[in-house]
């Protein structure tokens, strides 16, 4: 009975995100669905959807329903995160076709002067403040999910994700540009390295002065509601 009601709690945690990676995959593929699209699908979400399971199963977390909905917010937060920043790379490009230019006419599409996006280009406020925002509820979750306290530690994980994901466009999209006369379009951006760091500290400040007093007061009224019935 106990397996059965674990197995239950983690479908239902993670029943909205998978829901989402299903839309997902209908939106980008469904007029077009072939053996070759099929490989670059399980491809692109293999790895986000194998998070998920790896998290739900095997991070031990208090059985708590606020914790549980925070989780199952956070899986989903997560896809789209992967989903607006890297999603869908071409890998049936690489995997299927012929190069259609040289391997030296590559390109490489980055920008490593601080402030230059921010500044200089012509971008707009829109671009910034989701930039600004996008890795703001990372910096909620880390210490609400993983108990990482330490703002050092907070800060080096969403440095980490967010230079991973500027690295995987980068990457893909200089691949890419060999492929496609058309390639998958992202950039390695320093300002993006700048604001999304900045927006996740601003979580952490979130988290310290609203979310965790307000988990807080959420558990004590909820231990004073269940002794209540007893």
């Amino acid at each position: 009975m106990g397996k059965t009601t674990s197995i239950m709690k983690i479908f239902l945690l993670l029943l909205p995100s998978l829901y989402f990676v299903y839309k997902g995959i209908y939106d980008n593929y469904s007029d077009r669905l072939s053996i070759q699209y099929a490989i670059e699908i399980f491809i692109n979400i293999a790895p986000v959807t194998t998070f998920f399971i790896l998290d739900a199963t095997l991070v031990n977390r208090q059985n708590r329903w606020f914790l549980s909905f925070a989780q199952s917010s956070f899986y989903v937060y997560v896809y789209f995160l992967v989903n607006y920043t890297i999603l869908y790379i071409p890998f049936s490009h690489f995997l299927f076709q012929s190069p259609i230019y040289d391997f030296k006419q590559m390109q490489l599409n980055f920008n490593l002067v601080p402030f230059h996006t921010i500044f200089v280009e012509n971008t707009t406020m829109l671009h910034l403040v989701g930039n600004f925002v996008l890795l703001l509820p990372l910096g909620i979750y880390i210490p609400l999910l993983y108990n990482i306290k330490e703002i050092s530690k907070i800060t080096k994980w969403i440095f980490l994700v967010t230079l991973g994901i500027e690295i995987i466009q980068l990457l893909f999209s200089s691949i890419d540009s060999i492929y496609n006369e058309f390639p998958y379009r992202k950039a390695f951006d320093i300002d993006d390295l700048l604001l999304n760091t900045l927006g996740g500290l601003i979580g952490v400040g979130l988290y310290k002065f609203l979310v965790s007093p307000l988990h807080s007061i959420l558990n004590t009224k909820f231990k004073a509601f269940n002794k209540s019935l007893t």
